[in-house]
């Protein structure tokens, strides 16, 4: 029979008896010949521990034996009130510390279970670690300490709030109840964690900003070098600020101690550990809580852990199998993500993220819509991975070998074509609204930047473009307006070589001539004499530049007669636009033809959304626009969050924003939303405007004037 002789053994009987205890926490029975299978000379003392803790109540927080420590104070100063929860290693206290007046939360060894010197060793190891770390998203520890009866006890940070598990938990219940309609409805974060907590739009970016947040921490961690190895949803609490932080530092390794865990054993839970782990082929690093906590991720986005199964099940497919492809579990999602996730959770560490910092960093980027430095896996990468991995491809004949290759090198150019046009379509969904398309005196960038971010983006877009004449004209405008005619009159031209249109052509000359004269701006281009278009292209290049001479009565109904009832989505997308400004000519002179023709620019942009598969700034503002005119606020209100969400420099959207703020009632973000369009545009009326209207709805008429 296996003894408990060895140093750190004690350490494995904990791993082992925590990780039954957590089977019974989600209703399953364990099976203890599959949970010892490594150690079978163990399973009668993990059997004999769980019978005692079923004796004790197990983890019921009403068991009266747990509760003898109730009421009792600790080190003459820490007062236990209530039984919080337990695990295999302690049990947690609310308590009182009689000396600050403050509560607290005081875990306690739990000695009937475990009374031997190792697991003493472990719990106060905890007690080092976090007593090391002042972060945010770790919870804090203040005290620790042994009663003269042998007590070990932590003095901790007393969160209020819930465990990620059970936000977890009641996510899932919810989609399951009410399908794709609950995939991104976060409704039930703010009645759970009550009205402090600053929360994002939707599920996925809620757990991609509390994942990136976790990452901070632990990164934190690892520069004092201290790695947690047991990162997993169980161990994230999420506080009633919507802060998330991480508890159970109970298997963490520093650089400081000797690791305490027993050479055979496993640290951490199989289905969040990375590979390298469990074959024991590399020694820790900090590249397998990268490995944790992106597996935690794909929980929270797929609603179902990494793996599944037995603890042997588990074990074999870690070390052998990639998990599903997150992509088939939750369709639609953003292929920057995708490609996180991907790299967090690749099977080798070198091809991994190497630091949290870059896991993080990516993390962000994505939230603030920047392109993320993970690439998506290629098929032909999927492929050969599962090859490099596989005795019987290793022993494929020559032929099977090269007609393999020639499939991958067919999905390569497949694959590749996808991700030119994903990054093509998140370039130009991130494009602000009336980037070329507002007022002539406010389209030039002064702003160093956004210029910058601005060019960057028009570059992936004409880069990448498969048609490209909607991104170089867009281009082509914006430089116009940059005062920089020569770099315009290039773009102008590579259209004009494509579309070989008498149009395109027309305007080339005029381009080339504004640009020899040093012209700035729209109104340097001479197009009298503009040739009548033929072609719906022909009439798409007329119909821009005539919205961006200035809408007209005249110009904006022969635009609209023109693209109308195109069927090509870049001529939709403009005719949206075009059916705004007409709304906007209307209002004054025949207000209901304006709610028709609003009404009508409403579907137009939400057709050009599903064809294009996504939102984009400019449709957001669209959308907003009409919104608002219709007189539906809230919706206009969250359609222009989305698009200022893309499109942070947007004006437009900034304004649609604070006018719906307005009529909401919600004058702290019109002041807000103002004066972040102020100090974009210095000298825009309308927000001077809209600020004056909110000054007035509060009485302030000072402020007003």
């Amino acid at each position: 029979m296996e003894t408990l002789g060895r140093p750190g053994d004690e350490d494995l009987l904990v791993d082992l008896v925590s990780r039954a205890l957590e089977m019974r926490e989600r209703g399953e029975e364990p099976d203890l010949a599959d949970l010892c299978a490594a150690h079978p000379g163990l399973a009668g003392q993990v059997a004999a521990a769980l019978a005692g803790a079923q004796r004790l109540g197990g983890l019921a927080a009403e068991a009266p034996e747990f509760d003898a420590l109730q009421g009792r104070v600790l080190a003459g100063r820490y007062r236990l009130e209530s039984r919080l929860g337990a695990g295999a290693m302690g049990i947690v206290y609310r308590a009182v510390d009689t000396e600050l007046g403050r509560a607290v939360a005081v875990k306690v060894l739990r000695p009937e279970l475990f009374g031997g010197r190792d697991s003493e060793k472990r719990f106060l190891r905890e007690a080092e670690v976090l007593a090391a770390l002042r972060h945010p998203n770790i919870v804090a520890v203040f005290d620790r300490g042994r009663t003269p009866d042998d007590v070990s006890f932590l003095v901790m940070e007393l969160l209020q709030g819930q465990p990620l598990v059970a936000l977890l938990t009641e996510h899932a219940r919810r989609f399951e109840a009410n399908g794709g309609d609950a995939l991104d409805d976060i409704g039930f974060l703010a009645a759970a964690l009550g009205p402090g907590a600053v929360l994002e739009r939707t599920w996925l970016r809620q757990c991609v900003l509390w994942v990136a947040d976790l990452a901070r921490g632990l990164g934190e961690a690892h520069r004092q070098g201290i790695l947690h190895r047991d990162v997993k949803p169980s161990n994230v609490f999420i506080a009633t600020d919507g802060r998330a932080c991480l508890l159970d530092f109970g298997v963490a390794t520093s650089s400081a101690y000797a690791t305490l865990t027993a050479p055979n054993s496993t640290p951490g839970t199989p289905a969040y550990m990375a590979p390298e782990v469990l074959t024991e082929q590399v020694p820790d690093a900090p590249s397998a809580d990268v490995y944790g906590l992106c597996a935690t991720l794909y929980h929270l986005l797929s609603r179902q852990p990494p793996y599944s199964g037995t603890l042997t099940q588990v074990v074999a497919s870690v070390q052998r199998a990639d998990p599903p492809r997150i992509g088939r579990l939750r369709p639609g999602l953003p292929p920057d993500l995708h490609a996180i996730i991907d790299c967090g959770m690749a099977r080798r560490a070198s091809e991994r993220y190497a630091a949290m910092a870059q896991f993080e960093s990516d993390l962000r980027a994505f939230l603030d819509h920047r392109p993320v430095r993970a690439r998506p896996l290629s098929a032909f990468d999927r492929i050969w991975r599962r090859a490099r991995r596989s005795p019987a491809a290793r022993a494929a004949t020559a032929v099977v070998a090269m007609m393999a290759i020639a499939a991958c090198a067919w999905l390569w150019v497949d694959s590749a074509a996808q991700r030119r046009g994903s990054r093509h379509l998140g370039a130009m969904a991130q494009l602000p609204p009336g980037l070329t398309l507002e007022r002539a005196e406010f389209r030039k960038i002064v702003d160093a930047e956004e210029a910058r971010v601005l060019e960057r983006l028009l570059d992936t877009a004409v880069d990448t473009a498969d048609d490209p004449l909607p991104a170089r004209l867009l281009r082509a405008a914006y430089q116009l307006d940059q005062g920089r005619a020569a770099a315009a009159a290039a773009d102008v031209r590579v259209l004009a070589q494509h579309e070989r249109s008498a149009v395109a052509k027309f305007l080339l000359d005029r381009y080339e001539a504004a640009a020899a004269n040093g012209a700035v701006g729209h109104a340097g281009l001479d197009l009298s004499g503009l040739p009548e278009p033929a072609t719906l292209r022909e009439k798409y290049l007329v119909a821009y530049h005539a919205l961006r001479a200035g809408p007209t009565q005249q110009s904006n109904e022969q635009a609209t007669a023109w693209l109308e009832g195109a069927d090509w989505l870049p001529a939709q997308e403009m005719l949206a636009s075009a059916l705004a400004f007409r709304a906007s000519l209307l209002r004054d002179v025949d207000p209901e033809a304006s709610q028709r023709t609003l009404a009508r620019g409403l579907d137009v942009a939400v057709r050009t959304e599903t064809l294009r598969g996504r939102r984009t700034a400019v449709s957001a503002l669209q959308i907003a626009s009409a919104l608002l005119g219709l007189n539906r606020p809230e919706e206009a209100a969250v359609a222009a969050a989305e698009g200022t969400q893309l499109a942070p420099w947007s004006l437009g959207l900034l304004l649609v924003s604070a006018k719906a703020q307005r009529r909401l009632g919600d004058l702290l973000g019109v002041r807000q939303t103002c004066e972040r369009a102020v100090q974009l545009r210095r000298g825009h009326p309308e927000a001077y405007e809209i600020l004056a209207r909110m000054h007035l709805d509060i009485g302030d008429i000072s402020a007003s004037r």
